[in-house]
């Protein structure tokens, strides 16, 4: 399928994208998990909305009604959006399939939209340059630079490039579970040699200087140094 003529946006899932399975679960997307309550943000004023949110502490709620706006109006049926799994290590992929809703009893997902996600795509799989815009950008939505490359990309993974929304890898950790320790026998290094100490051949008396002189300065086995002899 193709992606030409249609927008390209990165959706990020909450810190290590905890929320990217309940996009493919319950088939949305969705934004503000943490916003204090601001209502529908369909019919709430901009202004309201900056209000809410810096009483609550927010430190830029004028970033924030930037991103409300880019989910509940910008965005539009047909768009790509692209969700850095980090925990998976996958970008999700997805194309918008409805407007925004507000439902109050969804809990996180309050402010959600429709989504039929199509494919998986290794990081590793996918160009460096395309990578880079995912993990440099510290927005929760924002519109994808390149969008020529998004687009074709998107296209390649809905044909025949990614792999199904539900296969998703199991990352091995590289230690032991959290909590438990091994039980296997450690395998001993083997001892390190001690390092050959040179041998020490004491100095010996000339009888005739009276010096002590190394034994090199002694001609095979005689009495006196070469000085003396």
């Amino acid at each position: 399928m193709g992606f030409e003529d249609r927008t390209c946006w990165l959706v990020r899932a909450g810190a290590r994208a905890r929320y990217a399975t309940d996009f493919v679960d319950r088939r949305q997307v969705s934004m503000a998990w943490d916003w204090p309550d601001v209502g529908d943000l369909a019919v709430t004023e901009d202004a309201d909305i900056f209000l809410t949110l810096e009483a609550a502490g927010y430190r830029k709620p004028a970033d924030d009604v930037r991103d409300i706006r880019i989910f509940t109006t910008r965005m539009a049926i047909g768009d790509v959006v692209v969700v850095p799994d980090t925990a998976a290590d996958d970008l999700l992929f997805g194309e918008v399939a409805g407007e925004y809703e507000h439902s109050p009893a969804a809990g996180d997902h309050e402010h959600a939209r429709a989504m039929r996600w199509f494919g998986r795509l290794r990081v590793s799989e996918a160009p460096d340059l395309l990578v880079a815009h995912t993990t440099n950008a510290r927005q929760v939505i924002r519109r994808l630079p390149e969008q020529l490359h998004w687009q074709r990309l998107a296209g390649e993974v809905d044909d025949f490039l990614g792999r199904d929304v539900t296969d998703v890898p199991r990352i091995r950790s590289t230690r032991a579970a959290a909590g438990t320790r091994s039980t296997g026998t450690r395998t001993r290094r083997p001892a390190t040699p001690p390092k050959p100490q040179p041998v020490l051949v004491p100095d010996r008396l000339c009888p005739a200087c009276g010096l002590l002189r190394n034994p090199s300065m002694f001609l095979d086995d005689d009495d006196y140094c070469r000085d003396c002899a």
